[in-house]
């Protein structure tokens, strides 16, 4: 399908018209709590909620971006790391296109199991990501890596390409509900049924954000990863894309912003703060609706998805996959290896004493590390600090680099891979590290 053909399907062109009238009235009226920030949020429309965007994010040092929280600060970081992958990617520069992909990931808060598949496939990334790019722009979704953090890097190096992740999903869904109880559907029509995910909350977390948008007989499936994502991610773009054109030179806020490009950017925004939290009843009531909510029907997965909270994740030097979480007192593998907390605060501890902010390898040779000839490094530290079999530093390396607490090299002083220690991470305490403050920040509800 290509996207003349998707945004010219009858539901599809009046989605685009409807929400096109919507944008500055109540309809999109909405109220929730961060619980990460314990910040309220409010917006009294969608071009509203753009105006009132927040996400705080940290600055890219490969780039000399300053910190922010602001639409303006965050399009300045993103519209930087734009440049810097795109001059990448036509160089065929592995090293800067991993780098700068692993700092937008930082910058979405998507680390887990992306910055350790980034460093892993750095090989051969330049060129795999312009294929794929190739490939997006032409309307082929590939069977290929696609997750909220990929979503995030084609949207830099795409032709109006969205981020589509589960809050852009949650509220797009809410939106498609309001139009076919409007309408008088009687279900969602198959070109709408845009896919959500639930928020990443902590094991057993009371009230988390909800981001399912079903209604009673208004269903959509759950999102999984791979072709299908990138499928709808490709629609969701060519809707919004769409709509960002058509409003230039209207009478809604948005046609104030100069660009279809950034315009197209402050509509995901918009679609981004509201589906933080639709609320128990899916945002139907409430906020700016007035309809009675149904029960939710029965999860349709799509493919790929788990309602666990393992995180997929992958060896540095091999790329092997495994999957982990974090625990109250312990980093536990998906099989019968774990790393309890004092165990990596004590190898952490040697680390820092022994390189504090210089560089340091994996070094956790299964032979070198108990005959005592390997160099100063991970699996040394490990074992001095009472862990056993050095190599099974290689998955507490991509987990730590996974989490920020290892922060990776790409100007590396030998061979290898290497990385240094985030200070900030590390909760220091007399010279001694304590880790549990910043791995339960990774519980938290995004």
């Amino acid at each position: 399908m290509t996207k003349d053909e998707y945004v010219n399907h009858e539901f599809v062109a009046q989605f685009i018209d409807w929400m096109s009238e919507k944008l500055d009235d109540e309809t999109f009226a909405h109220a929730y709590t961060m619980r990460k920030w314990n910040r309220h949020w409010s917006c009294g429309s969608l071009f509203d909620a753009y105006k009132n965007y927040y996400w705080p994010h940290g600055g890219v040092k490969a780039l000399g971006v300053a910190a922010g929280h602001t639409f303006e600060s965050n399009a300045e970081a993103l519209e930087a790391l734009q440049k810097g992958l795109v001059d990448a990617l036509l160089a065929g520069d592995d090293k800067r296109a991993c780098e700068l992909m692993c700092a937008l990931m930082a910058w979405g808060g998507v680390q887990a199991g992306n910055v350790s598949w980034l460093t892993a496939n750095e090989a051969g990334l330049a060129a795999l990501v312009a294929k794929t790019r190739d490939a997006l722009n032409a309307g082929d979704a590939q069977d290929l890596r696609f997750n909220s953090g990929m979503s995030k890097a084609y949207s830099l190096v795409c032709n109006e390409f969205v981020i589509y992740d589960s809050r852009v999903a949650a509220a797009l869904g809410m939106a498609i509900v309001k139009f076919c109880v409007e309408r008088k559907l009687e279900s969602v029509p198959a070109e709408l049924q845009f896919p959500w995910a639930p928020a990443k909350s902590a094991k057993n977390a009371v009230n988390p954000p909800v981001r399912d948008p079903r209604q009673g007989r208004f269903d959509f499936l759950r999102l999984g990863g791979g072709r299908l994502y990138a499928a709808w991610n490709l629609r969701a773009s060519w809707l919004l894309s769409t709509m960002a054109k058509r409003l230039a030179g209207g009478a809604s806020g948005f046609a104030g912003i100069e660009s279809d490009a950034r315009r197209l950017r402050a509509l995901e925004a918009a679609l981004f703060m509201i589906g933080y939290d639709l609320g128990r009843d899916g945002g139907a009531t409430g906020n700016g609706g007035n309809n009675v909510p149904e029960p939710r029907p029965p999860v349709q997965v799509i493919r790929g998805n788990d309602d666990s909270d393992w995180v997929e994740c992958f060896t540095p030097s091999h790329g092997n996959r495994f999957e982990y979480r974090i625990e109250d007192h312990q980093i536990a593998i998906n099989g019968p290896l774990n790393f309890n907390h004092d165990l990596i605060d004590r190898t952490l501890t040697n680390l820092f004493v022994h390189f504090g902010q210089s560089p340091f390898s994996l070094a956790n040779n299964a032979v070198n590390v108990p005959a005592g000839t390997e160099q100063m490094g991970l699996g040394v530290a490990y074992v001095q600090a009472g862990g056993n079999n050095a190599p099974n530093t290689s998955k507490l390396a991509a987990i730590l680099q996974d989490l920020d607490v290892f922060e990776p090299c790409f100007d590396r002083p030998g061979p290898g891979r290497h990385w240094t220690l985030n200070l900030e991470a590390l909760g220091l305490v007399d010279g001694k590290v304590n880790i549990r403050p910043w791995l339960n920040e990774y519980r938290k509800d995004e």
